[in-house]
């Protein structure tokens, strides 16, 4: 059930996430749904929770990321950038549902809001060590506010699309973009 909502959420967003829905695309009847759930809410946040558990999982691998020294720094913030994309391009029917949701439930939001700070974490957790590789009078602010126009940028694709943003690059083009707009931030003074 958990599994078809999330197919609902993707394909067709919050608007197509209906008991009825999600009871035909998981081949239940809706008393079958409210034996597990006992609400759309409920069976939405159960959802909310599966992908948090995801995307944490995947976050602690970015902040992993932190003992490759095998990659230049470069690589490494390109690693880290892309690691992030990878969260958002992979959950992106269902991170737009969370998102558009967030403005209007103050539980998803702060759920959220947490997911992101674990984020934001990983994310200087994995550049710190190359701190002295970035010209900062305060390298981790540095990071941060690498890390926050990152997130910013593909929160907001997420929500609205591309069609809805100035100047958007091509789909495939904003990942490299944003590598490279924190390899300039963070090794330029």
């Amino acid at each position: 059930m958990v599994e078809a909502g999330r197919a609902i959420l993707a394909e067709q967003g919050i608007e197509g996430f209906t008991l009825a829905a999600v009871c035909e695309r998981a081949g239940v009847s809706i008393g079958s749904v409210y034996s597990r759930v006992d609400s759309i809410d409920g069976l939405f946040l159960a959802i909310h929770e599966h992908v948090m558990e995801e995307l944490d999982a995947r976050t602690v691998e970015i902040g992993a990321l932190a003992s490759r020294d095998d990659l230049s720094t470069d690589e490494l913030i390109e690693t880290v950038v892309d690691g992030v994309c990878r969260q958002f391009a992979d959950h992106d029917g269902e991170l737009r549902a969370f998102i558009l949701r967030a403005a209007v439930d103050v539980h998803v939001r702060d759920l959220g809001v947490a997911h992101a700070a674990r984020l934001a974490s990983a994310f200087v957790e994995a550049l710190r060590p190359r701190a002295t590789d970035f010209p900062h009078d305060d390298p981790e602010s540095a990071i941060r506010a690498a890390f926050q126009i990152v997130f910013d940028t593909l929160s907001w694709d997420t929500a609205f699309g591309r069609a809805f943003a100035a100047n958007a690059p091509p789909s495939g083009a904003l990942r490299e973009r944003l590598s490279r707009l924190c390899i300039l931030m963070l090794r330029s003074r």
